[in-house]
């Protein structure tokens, strides 16, 4: 890269607090970028809430879901806030009411979704009309070959984009090299963060 670009578009965050969570920490960053304090904010397939604990330190109203209950349990003995709490969910069908939120974040979760169409939808449901969904996902330019096993279909980029239009209007993507490097209006890299807008 040429030292201007470098200067210029190069976005890197260093002196955050990352609330103990060495690899999803900087989404979490990124997603607060997009969040106004006190917004209610739904972090489904959350784990143990050391991201929706980092949205909750940034002012949002933030619950976090799971359908591990032993995570649930960890994040509701650890993490204690007034405006954060904690709830066990299934992704595909939650309890919430329809419009209940005003931003949903669901990290490193599509890739293992049988049925991506029927999460979508109920991130959508969730959502109020004009809501903010924000994804993450490994990037994979051979999504139907994942390269960890453990992932039922990792997305190329078009991929991705395309299967979140059918639900969304997509606003924004962003592709991660790798930690915290990416570079604003590059959508490429090993990982991406789409945002998206309930319409």
């Amino acid at each position: 890269f040429s030292s201007r670009r470098r200067h210029t578009r190069f976005r890197n965050v260093t002196g955050v607090q990352t609330c103990a969570l060495p690899i999803l920490s900087f989404h979490y960053v990124l997603a607060a970028r997009a969040i106004a304090p006190g917004e209610h904010v739904l972090d489904i397939a959350s784990g143990k809430g050391y991201g929706g604990n980092l949205l909750a330190q940034a002012g949002a109203n933030v619950t976090c879901a799971d359908c591990d209950e032993d995570k649930i349990a960890f994040g509701k003995r650890t993490f204690v806030s007034a405006n954060l709490s904690f709830a066990c969910e299934d992704a595909m069908a939650t309890s919430f009411a329809d419009g209940a939120f005003d931003a949903v974040v669901s990290m490193e979760t599509i890739e293992h979704m049988d049925g991506v169409d029927g999460y979508l939808s109920e991130l959508k449901r969730v959502l109020k009309p004009g809501g903010l969904a924000i994804l993450s996902t490994p990037q994979n330019s051979l999504g139907h070959i994942p390269l960890t096993p453990a992932h039922l279909h990792e997305f190329s980029l078009v991929e991705l984009q395309n299967v979140c239009a059918r639900h969304f209007a997509v606003e924004r993507t962003i592709g991660l090299k790798g930690g915290t490097v990416y570079f604003e209006g590059d959508p490429y890299g090993s990982n991406s963060m789409i945002f998206l807008r309930k319409i």
